[in-house]
Protein backbone atom coordinates (compact mmCIF):
# COMPACT_ATOMS: atom_id res chain seq x y z
CA UNK A 1 0.00 0.00 0.00
CA UNK A 2 2.82 2.47 0.44
CA UNK A 3 3.99 2.27 -3.02
CA UNK A 4 0.48 2.99 -4.52
CA UNK A 5 0.35 6.31 -1.77
CA UNK A 6 3.74 7.50 -1.89
CA UNK A 7 3.18 8.72 -5.62
CA UNK A 8 0.04 10.16 -5.06
CA UNK A 9 1.37 12.31 -1.89
CA UNK A 10 3.93 13.45 -4.08
CA UNK A 11 1.87 14.54 -6.56
CA UNK A 12 -0.44 16.23 -4.23
CA UNK A 13 2.13 18.18 -2.63
CA UNK A 14 2.59 19.50 -6.27
CA UNK A 15 -0.16 20.17 -7.23
CA UNK A 16 -1.24 23.64 -5.16
CA UNK A 17 1.82 25.20 -6.87
CA UNK A 18 0.58 24.52 -10.61
CA UNK A 19 -2.82 25.66 -9.46
CA UNK A 20 -2.10 28.92 -8.43
CA UNK A 21 -3.34 31.24 -10.11
CA UNK A 22 -0.67 33.20 -12.15
CA UNK A 23 1.18 36.38 -10.63
CA UNK A 24 0.86 39.88 -12.15
CA UNK A 25 4.73 40.02 -12.40
CA UNK A 26 6.16 37.13 -14.53
CA UNK A 27 8.06 34.76 -12.24
CA UNK A 28 11.11 34.81 -14.84
CA UNK A 29 12.72 37.22 -16.41
CA UNK A 30 12.24 35.43 -19.95
CA UNK A 31 8.43 35.92 -20.07
CA UNK A 32 8.60 39.56 -20.00
CA UNK A 33 11.40 39.04 -23.07
CA UNK A 34 8.68 36.44 -24.66
CA UNK A 35 5.78 38.61 -24.17
CA UNK A 36 7.33 41.29 -25.98
CA UNK A 37 8.04 38.90 -28.98
CA UNK A 38 4.44 37.89 -29.18
CA UNK A 39 2.90 41.78 -29.08
CA UNK A 40 5.77 42.49 -31.42
CA UNK A 41 5.20 39.32 -33.70
CA UNK A 42 1.36 40.57 -33.69
CA UNK A 43 1.72 44.02 -34.41
CA UNK A 44 3.52 43.06 -37.20
CA UNK A 45 1.25 40.63 -38.55
CA UNK A 46 3.65 38.01 -38.76
CA UNK A 47 3.50 34.13 -37.00
CA UNK A 48 5.97 33.79 -33.47
CA UNK A 49 8.35 30.59 -33.78
CA UNK A 50 9.92 29.65 -30.64
CA UNK A 51 12.51 27.24 -30.59
CA UNK A 52 13.84 25.55 -27.46
CA UNK A 53 17.09 24.82 -26.82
Amino acid sequence: MTRRLLPALALAALLPFSLRPAAEEPAFAWQDDLEAARARAKSEGRPLLIVFR
